[in-house]
Formats: structure tokens, C-alpha cells, sequence
């Protein structure tokens, strides 16, 4: 249980985190909290997080799949569940990332659910109160929180009277959709409610909702889901209400679905001992479901309930029950979590005082025990199996009226401790307590304060509130409630303070080796008899010692009698020497005094030793107090020499031998007695060596013998191949000239060629000349000609007589046919024969044209079909007959000259080799005929006749469309448009050959266009002339301007209107007499074609 002592705490959700610590979503007072605890209980940090001035609740947290925390939650502004819902985002060290803050105007809007989904942002559910609840979805952006989308849902209309309420979702990444758990009212006005399932596309797009578990009691029936979990490919989601009237208890259960929302499986479960179950979470694990919540009547405890995969009850426990033991909101999804083989569950406890803390159960997940059998119990259970019943619950959607904002968060720490541990799943770690410090003899009595109704036990096994101690160690006390559960531990430590003090038994030391007392103890004073106060003193003479230690707590004396042993000296005598192999004498170390040991190098222990070999000798004489050692080493010297190994020799060499001693008598086995000895016959030499009393010998056998035979042959000469010569001794490894050990050696080329052969150093070989005759004729390349092409071939420099095939014997020749040709060269008894082929290229031209005739200009494909018998042809060069060439295989020409044209193909080979090919039909082209016309005159007006000449030269037939739907027959014509435009006149005509050619004119005919200006003007205001106007027809009077000046050119008067007269003023006065010039602008009706006329007027009062 973790809290503080002056407000409540309470845990409404919690979350693994990705290194194994726990995040509890809750509260802290008025303030919204976020705890983090590592999996063994030890708080890492707690935040509480302002959203504003009412009091705020987080309803579920969540960890994402990029490691932060999302959490949503509600502020209630009062009883009458006026709330707004906030959602927030920190990272796992508790700093704030984004906040945001959901109201819709001053309805209730409650938001218990916030589910990651497979875009990464965040989708809520709740419900929102207009008149009566309707269930809502929106999703967050997971950067910002911003919403984007949002969307409400409602049976039969929005606000009516009908309470729907979604309370938690699921995302399920095999079809992106968003399930989700809730409740949804059979009937309007009635306090019938079922547990329903909705389903949402990726988008908030609605598709299903279903109710399920109908029963009879529709007055007074309430069943909800609040949890909902996925199971592989299948929904499980929980049962929480009552299935009767109001006396009857809360009940909980669980409802499997597939994704369609087919009902599988439902089973409901009641206790029985009456108690109200009120569950709002859920868990899937491996092999089963856990459904957790608190009992609502009597002592409230936290509980959870276990089945297998069907239903079927495993474990039911019930956790706490000192004193409240809940969860704060009602559907605030507490959240069960697995954690290496423990179900971890959070809420609220009162049992530790007045105040609310956090609560914490931690249990099996086999069996649902905690390791302090005093902290849980069974909950008694009876299981029912509902029927399996399902039917759709239409909805409507529309736009959820809410406005989003940003608040600031005031986040700040919290000071939580482990308050006392109600229930757990491990044994207690002890928290360090005092260190108490005892001398030897004393006695601590420890208390425990200010605990009433509770029950004691010490590590002593003692049950009382006091315990006595009187040694070292540490020691603890359990202080448990009265029904058993432990409230809190303490340890303390004691500590013996009393000296550790012993100088040793009476004792005596060599004078050598001084003896020193010790008496060094923690934080001591020391006080010798000579008065110093040194922790240790240095004896070195015979005498009683003592010392006194003390320290703030105890004083302690010791005393020893020491005396000085004294041993006689030891000598083994100088180093020796002994010449020759033969070492002896014996080794004495004194006299065998009382109490006298002795330790050789050997680890004997006689007073003497005998020796007989060189080497380092030492004994160790000891009389139990003190030691004396000495050592000596003994040698011998003798000469020494080797002849070496016994060795072979090949006849007519010599061996020389050496001693090599400078000091002593030499003698060989000849009686000779020099340094060296030259041996030149087999047999055993032997040599001594005399030095005083030493003397050192040594032999050797040698051994001469015969080198081996080697016969190459005599020097030969062959034709060009190889010969293999032979070295013909087995029993040896011959030496080839280039390296090789083989016996025979592949000889390929001329030259001189030997090999050795090796007998134990003696050595014999032979050499041999081989000759092969190398020839070769000049190489006659195979060869392929143009057909009736002679191949002339000259291999007069070939060294030797040639015959061919045919018989023939001449080095130059030609050859007239295609074949396969040999030829033989005789060069000393040997031939060498070269082959070759002959072939002829034959290439044929051929191709065709698409069209034999035509009008010019005429357009004609050739086709290549020339083929050549192998190779390639390269180049094709069309003469197409009107002068004109082309040097591509299918060429395109266009002839513009009349007349008959011939044409031919030439075709050259890869080899060179051509043929020429002319088309078996010529191409007649005939002379083309040109249409043209002129008309007069150039431009007209309707109703007036143009005259159209006809300049074709040697038509034989034409005709005239003049494009008003009007055409003509005759060589020279005229027309007369009756109507305004743009015509287009086309003059078809052809020849005899059938050719054919048009000429097409643009003509625009217009209106006649008459203009009337009087040139006097007598302005009076009786009448007569006392306007002055224009008269315009045929123009465009929408592009009518009419403008009069002054002599010094400005505008006095204008109009846009035809039919508008000048009276003769100019700013409201009479002008004088005298000639004014006037501009018309107009435009042409049946063209953008602009007029421009000019006059004057004379204006006469």
C-alpha cells in the first residue's frame, strides 16, 4: 500500500512499462496522478497533474508502441455528473508532451476508454449527455492530440430517451476496426439495460452495434460490460450488473464473440454469500481469463476471478477486507496486468487510517495466493450459463458538439511512501532501522509505540509489545491487524561493544626473530607496562608483558611470560668439487640436542646425509623455538668431446676427425696421438682422452662406398613430336637439368639434356642432344570468295617438296572451284599437311515497287528481296529513275516529273560481292493538274453579283461551291450573296488521268452601309433644326460613336447613340456660328471591321 498521510490517494488503471515497471493511473486529492513503481512496490516517481479548479481522475493509461503514456480521464464539477474528459501524453520519466481538454458546452461528457490504433493515433469512447446519454468515438492525433474525427451515436434520435453509454475498446489490426464494450437500454424509460458490442471502421464509421443476455425482468434487469479484450481471432468482453429486480446482488461474467459478434459462450458468476461483485476489468491470459473488480456490501475487498478458456471457474479470491479495499470510479477500467507469473491489479484502501491510498495486489497467476495467507481469501462462487441471445441495435450518427481545448497542466511531484503492506506476494524486505551498541552483560529492551488493535510478532518468536536482547545481531517485529494482515515491519541491529583481547599463551621466540604482541581493537586505548600506547610491542628479551585496552563502553587486561631460546651454529663445510663421474660424502649437521629436528632438501630428517651426486644441499635445524639453516654445493669437472655420428663416404674421398681438448693425453686407435686423424678406409676409429684421474673415449664407424651408373643413350634425332629419356636407377632419386625427380624425363624440343643421381653423397650422371625436326607449312587460311572468283595461293617459302591432293608439286597455283583442299610437305623423312576450304558468296538483287502509276507528285514503297547464300548483305543502292538515288533496303520517293521511270537494285555483300537487279515494271507518272481561280471584284456587299475567271490550265472537268449551300457547273461563273459573312468558295477540278486538285478563297460579303450628315445646322428652341442628327444604315450601332470639336479640337459634345441629336450647346450655352468638325466610329455587322468617317458642320443661329 503506497500513500501519503494527509490526502487521498487512489488507483482507478494500471500499465507494464516496457522495462518491467508499473504506471498507475488515479488520483491525489483533487488532482489527477500518474505513479511509476518499480514491480517489487519501490516508488520511482509520482506526478500530479492539474487540469483545473475541479476535481480530476484519470480512467485508463496505456503505454504506446513508441514508449510513451496516454491517459485519459474525466473533471466532475459536481454530483449532478456535469464532466468534461482530458486527455494527455507524457514519456515514461513523467514529462508532459501534449494536453488537451474536451467539453460540449455544459453536458456531460465522459471519457473512460483511450485505445492505440493501427495509424498511431488515438481513438476515445465514452458517453456524452445531452437529455439522455448517447455513446461518442473520436480520434486524437498522436503528435498534437488535435481531433480528427469525432462522430456521436444514438438509437432511433440524439437526446431521447434512451441511456447508451460505450465504455472501453479494442483495436483489432486484422480488419482495422475498433470494438467496443458498453451497455445499451432495452427499453425507454425502463431501467432495463443489456451489455452490448459495436463495431467502427478504421474512420469512426459506424457498422454494427448488437445487445446481448435478454431477460425477463425488463423493468429492473441491468447488465453492462466495461472491459473488453481481444482473444486471437475472437472478442471477450465482461458482464456487470444484476440479472433480477433491485434486491437481487451485482453479478459478474464474461461474453466470447467472434469478430462478427456471434455469440459463442456467456456465463455468469455470483456469490455465494449474497455479495454484490462490481467488476470493470478484464484480462486475456495464456490459458484462461481473469475478470477483476471489489465486493460492494460488507467489508469491501478488492477480487479477482480466474476461468479457463470456456468459462469454466479456476480460482476466485478476494484480496484485503480490513476496511475499504475498491476502486474510486465506477468504470474507470482498474486493468489487470501479467507480469512472469503474476495477475497485478490496483485500486483504493482505507484500512490504514481515515485517507485513501493506493492499493496494490500482486498474486499467483496459477493460483491467485499471496505469500501471507492472513491478506486474501477465497470468494465462494456459483456459475450460471446465460443464454445465448443476440440482436442488432440500430444507431444513428452525427457530429459530437465539442470544443477542444489546450489547458496548461500543472504538473508537479508527489511524496508518496510505503504506507504498510496489506497484501503481498514476496516476503517483506526489511527496512534498515537503529544500531544499538551493548558491552558484554548488557541488556536492550525494544518497544513498540503508539499500536492499539494489533497483533505483535518478534524474530524471537516473542508476541508481546516488548522484547529484551542481550546479543549480537539483527532482529525484527511484524505489527499485523487484527484479521492477520500485516501493517508494517521494522528492524533494528545489535551491536556487542565488548574488546576482543588476547596477548596468547606463555610463549619463547628466537633471539633472531623478535616477537610482537598485539592487541589492536576498533576505536580502543592502549596502556603497556613500559607506559607506551601503541596498539602493538616488539619483545626481545625474556620477561613477563601486559597491556590494558579500553574504549567509551568496556576496559579489558591480558598478561604473557616470554623467553629467549637460543640455538648453536650449523655448518655443512665449502663448496666442493670432484673430478670425474664418481661424487661421495657425507653431509653433517651437529650434534642431536633435546628437542632437535632436521629438514633436508630432500625432506629427510637424520642429523647427516650422504651424497653421491653434484648439487645444492640445506638442512634446517630447529629446537621447536628457534631455527638455524646452512647450505653448500658440490660438482665434478670431466672433459668432454663427440666424433660425431657414424657417416658414409664415396670412394677416393677423405674424413678428417678432431678432438678438439687442449688439456690431457690424446690417443687414437692407430697409436696416434695428434689433434686430428685422416681417415680414407672403412672401419671403426676410436680416441681417448686422459686428464689426471678422468679419462673420456669416443668412436665412430665410416663406411666408403662405389657411386651408382647412369646411360642416357647416344645423341638422336626425331620429327616433330617428343621423346622420353630414362635415368634407369630405381633405387635412387635422380636430378633432372630442369629440376624435376621423375625417372623419365618428356622431352619436346631440341637442346641437350642430363641427369644426376645421388648415392649417399656420391654422385654419377649423363647428358644426351636430341634433335626434333620442327616444320611447318605456311598456314592456307579456309576462305570464301565472290562466285567465279579464283583463289590464288603461294607457299613458296614452305622448306621442303610440297604435293596436293591432285598430284600437282608447284608452291604457287590457283584455284578455280569451290572444295576442301590438302597439301603434304617432305622434309628429311618427315611430312606435315595442312587442309583448307574454298567456298563461293553468291548474292542475287531483287525488289518491287507498291504502285506502278499515278498523278504527280506520286508516293512510292520499294520492297528489297534480294538473299545471299551466307554472310550478310551490307549495302543497297536504288537508281529510282528520275535521277534521283536511295541507299536504304525499303526506301520511299515521291515523283514529281511525268513520265515513264525504270528502276534498279544493287546489292553489295559483307565480302564485297554486288548484283544488280532492274524491276520487271517501270512507274508512269501523269502530269498533275493545278486548280486556280480569281474573283471580282475583291470585296462586295450583298445582293451585288462577283464574277469568279477559272485559270486552271487543261481541266477536263470542274465545279464551284460558293459555301452558302449554292454550287456551279460552268468554266467561268459569277454568285450573289444575299446575307452578311465569311464564305468560302472552293473550285474542284481534274484531268484525264483521273488527277485531281481544288483552289479555296475566303470572301467576306457585307452590308451596304449608308451614311447621312447634314452639313448646316440652325440651332432655335422653336423646333425646326433644332437638333442636328446623323443617319447611320447598314452599321453596327453598338459600336456607334459620334464626336464634335471645337477649333481648338476639344470634345463639346458625344454620343453613343445613333439616335441622339446635338442641339447646338455646349455646357447649357448656344455655341457661335462658325464650322465644327465631327468623328464617327462604327463597326461592321458581319466582320470586327472598324469605320472611321470625318466632316464638319456649320452651325448658323
Amino acid at each position: 500500500m503506497i500513500g501519503s498521510a494527509l490526502v487521498d490517494e487512489g488507483g482507478n488503471t494500471i500499465v507494464k512499462g516496457p522495462t518491467g515497471d508499473y504506471f498507475i493511473g488515479g488520483y491525489s486529492g483533487s488532482s489527477a496522478m500518474v505513479t511509476r513503481i518499480t514491480n517489487t512496490g519501490t516508488v520511482v516517481w509520482s506526478k500530479t497533474l492539474n487540469i483545473g479548479a475541479d476535481p480530476d481522475y484519470i480512467l485508463q493509461i496505456d503505454i504506446t508502441t513508441d514508449n510513451f503514456i496516454i491517459g485519459i480521464g474525466n473533471s466532475r464539477t459536481s454530483a449532478s455528473f456535469n464532466a468534461y474528459g482530458f486527455a494527455f501524453k507524457m514519456d515514461l520519466l513523467g514529462n508532459v508532451i501534449w494536453q488537451k481538454m474536451y467539453q460540449c458546452s455544459n453536458n456531460y461528457l465522459w471519457a473512460p476508454a483511450i485505445q492505440e490504433v493501427g495509424n498511431g493515433n488515438y481513438n476515445i469512447v465514452g458517453s456524452y449527455t445531452d437529455n439522455r446519454q448517447d455513446c461518442y468515438a473520436m480520434q486524437l492525433n498522436n503528435l498534437t492530440g488535435a481531433v480528427v474525427w469525432d462522430s456521436i451515436y444514438a438509437n432511433t434520435s440524439f437526446g431521447n430517451a434512451y441511456d447508451e453509454h460505450f465504455a472501453d475498446a479494442i483495436y483489432y489490426p486484422g480488419n482495422k476496426a475498433t470494438y467496443i464494450a458498453g451497455r445499451m437500454q432495452k427499453s425507454a424509460g425502463q431501467m432495463a439495460y443489456r451489455p452490448s458490442l459495436t463495431k467502427l471502421d478504421s474512420n469512426g464509421v459506424f457498422q454494427w452495434t448488437k445487445m446481448y443476455l435478454y431477460n425477463s425482468a425488463t423493468s429492473s434487469g441491468r447488465l453492462y460490460s466495461y472491459s473488453i479484450d481481444l482473444d486471437g481471432d475472437s472478442l471477450i468482453f465482461s458482464v456487470y450488473g444484476k440479472n433480477g429486480g433491485t434486491t437481487t446482488p451485482f453479478q459478474v461474467g464474461l461474453i466470447k464473440t467472434d469478430t462478427a459478434g456471434n455469440i459463442g459462450w456467456s456465463k455468469l458468476y455470483s456469490s455465494t454469500g449474497g455479495e454484490d461483485l462490481r467488476s470493470f476489468n478484464l484480462v486475456n491470459t495464456p490459458n484462461g481469463y481473469i475478470i477483476s473488480g471489489y465486493t460492494g456490501s460488507g467489508n469491501q475487498g478488492l477480487f479477482m476471478i480466474k476461468t479457463n478458456k470456456t468459462g469454466g471457474l479456476v480460482w476466485s479470491k478476494k484480496y484485503g477486507d480490513a476496511g475499504i479495499e475498491d476502486v474510486h470510479l465506477f468504470n474507470s477500467n482498474a486493468r489487470v496486468i501479467i507480469d512472469n507469473g503474476f495477475a497485478v491489479t490496483v485500486g483504493r484502501t482505507n484500512s490504514f487510517g481515515n485517507n485513501f491510498d493506493l492499493f496494490i495486489v500482486k498474486a499467483d497467476l496459477i493460483t491467485g495466493q499471496l505469500s501471507n495467507t492472513n491478506c486474501y481469501s477465497d470468494l465462494t462462487l456459483s456459475t450460471i450459463s446465460l443464454p445465448a441471445y443476440q440482436e442488432d441495435f440500430p444507431m444513428l450518427t452525427g457530429r459530437l458538439p465539442i470544443t477542444a481545448t489546450t489547458p496548461t497542466i500543472n504538473s508537479s511531484n508527489v511524496s508518496l511512501q510505503n504506507i504498510g503492506v496489506l497484501v503481498e506476494n514476496t516476503n517483506d524486505t526489511l527496512i534498515s532501522g537503529d544500531t544499538i551498541h551493548l558491552c558484554l552483560g548488557e541488556n536492550f529492551i525494544a518497544k513498540v509505540l503508539n499500536a492499539t488493535n494489533s497483533n505483535f510478532l518478534w524474530s524471537t518468536g516473542s508476541t508481546s509489545t516488548t522484547e529484551s536482547f542481550s546479543s549480537a545481531g539483527s532482529f525484527w517485529v511484524n505489527v499485523s491487524g487484527l484479521n492477520g494482515c500485516i501493517i508494517w515491519s521494522d528492524t533494528f541491529h545489535i551491536v556487542m561493544d565488548s574488546l576482543n583481547l588476547f596477548l596468547g599463551n606463555d610463549t619463547s621466540f628466537c633471539e633472531s626473530n623478535p616477537l610482537i604482541l598485539d592487541a589492536t581493537n576498533t576505536n580502543a586505548n592502549y596502556l603497556w607496562q613500559d607506559g607506551s600506547t601503541n596498539p602493538t610491542f616488539t619483545v626481545n628479551q625474556s620477561g613477563n608483558y601486559f597491556v590494558e585496552v579500553s574504549n567509551p563502553t568496556c576496559t579489558m587486561y591480558d598478561t604473557i611470560i616470554v623467553t629467549v631460546d637460543v640455538l648453536p651454529d650449523l655448518d655443512l663445510g665449502l663448496d666442493s668439487t670432484f673430478c670425474g663421474n664418481t661424487v661421495f660424502m657425507t653431509l653433517d649437521a651437529g650434534p642431536n640436542l633435546q628437542n632437535s629436528t632436521y629438514l633436508w632438501q630432500d625432506n629427510t630428517t637424520n642429523s647427516t646425509q650422504s651424497v653421491n651426486q653434484s648439487g645444492l644441499y640445506w638442512v634446517t635445524h630447529s629446537n621447536g623455538t628457534c631455527e638455524v639453516s646452512d647450505s653448500i654445493s658440490i660438482s665434478n669437472v670431466i672433459n668432454s668431446f663427440e666424433l660425431g655420428n657414424d657417416t658414409t663416404l664415396c670412394f677416393g674421398e677423405n674424413l678428417v676427425l678432431t678432438v678438439g681438448i687442449q688439456n690431457g693425453n690424446i690417443l687414437w686407435s692407430d697409436n696416434s696421438s695428434n689433434q686430428t686423424l685422416t681417415v680414407n678406409t672403412t672401419g671403426m676409429v676410436s680416441v681417448s682422452v686422459t686428464e689426471g684421474a678422468c679419462m673420456v673415449t669416443d668412436s665412430i664407424m665410416i663406411t666408403f662406398i662405389a657411386p651408382p651408373i647412369v646411360n642416357l643413350g647416344n645423341d638422336t634425332t626425331i620429327c616433330e613430336g617428343n621423346i622420353t629419356l630414362n635415368a634407369n636407377n630405381t633405387n635412387f632419386q635422380p636430378v633432372w637439368n630442369d629440376g624435376s625427380n621423375n625417372q623419365t624425363l618428356n622431352v619436346t624440343q631440341t637442346g641437350t639434356y642430363y641427369v644426376t643421381i645421388n648415392n649417399n653423397g656420391c654422385v654419377a650422371s649423363d647428358s644426351i642432344h636430341v634433335n626434333i625436326i620442327q616444320n611447318t607449312l605456311p598456314d592456307i587460311a579456309n576462305t570464301v570468295l565472290c562466285e567465279n572468283i579464283n583463289y590464288p595461293i603461294d607457299i613458296s617459302n614452305a622448306n621442303g617438296n610440297v604435293v596436293w591432293n591432285d598430284g600437282a608439286t608447284s608452291k604457287v597455283r590457283t584455284i578455280s572451284t569451290p572444295g576442301i583442299y590438302w597439301v603434304n610437305l617432305h622434309d628429311n623423312g618427315c611430312i606435315f599437311t595442312d587442309t583448307f576450304n574454298l567456298n563461293w558468296q553468291i548474292i542475287l538483287a531483287d525488289g518491287e515497287s507498291s504502285i506502278q502509276e499515278g498523278c504527280a507528285p506520286l508516293t512510292v514503297d520499294f520492297n528489297n528481296l534480294s538473299t545471299v547464300n551466307f554472310g550478310s548483305i551490307d549495302n543497297w543502292n536504288w537508281n529510282l529513275g528520275d535521277g534521283e538515288f536511295a541507299n536504304t533496303p525499303n526506301p520511299s520517293h515521291t515523283y514529281t516529273s511525268t513520265g515513264n521511270h525504270f528502276q534498279t537494285i544493287t546489292v553489295t555483300s559483307n565480302l564485297g560481292c554486288t548484283d544488280t537487279y532492274q524491276l520487271s515494271s517501270s512507274i508512269e507518272v501523269f502530269e498533275k493538274v493545278d486548280a486556280y481561280f480569281t474573283h471580282s471584284p475583291n470585296t462586295t456587299t450583298i445582293d451585288k453579283p462577283i464574277y469568279f475567271n477559272n485559270l486552271t490550265i487543261n481541266p477536263t472537268y470542274w465545279s464551284w461551291n460558293f459555301g452558302d449551300g449554292y454550287t456551279a457547273n460552268e468554266y467561268n461563273t459569277d454568285h450573289t450573296y444575299t446575307t452578311p459573312g465569311l464564305y468560302t468558295i472552293t473550285l474542284t477540278v481534274a484531268n484525264d488521268n483521273g488527277c485531281e486538285d481544288q483552289y479555296v478563297v475566303s470572301l467576306i460579303v457585307e452590308n451596304e452601309i449608308l451614311l447621312y450628315v447634314p452639313n448646316i445646322f440652325t440651332p432655335n428652341q422653336t423646333g425646326t433644326n433644332s437638333l442636328w442628327n446623323i443617319e447611320l444604315i447598314g452599321g453596327d450601332v453598338y459600336n456607334f460613336h459620334l464626336q464634335i470639336f471645337n477649333r481648338w479640337g476639344e470634345i463639346i459634345w458625344e454620343s453613343f447613340d445613333q439616335t441622339v441629336g446635338w442641339n447646338g450647346k455646349y455646357n447649357g450655352e448656344l455655341v457661335q456660328d462658325g464650322a465644327y468638325i465631327w468623328r464617327i466610329n462604327y463597326g461592321d455587322i458581319a466582320s470586327d471591321k472598324k469605320h472611321t468617317h470625318t466632316g464638319h458642320v456649320s452651325v448658323l443661329k
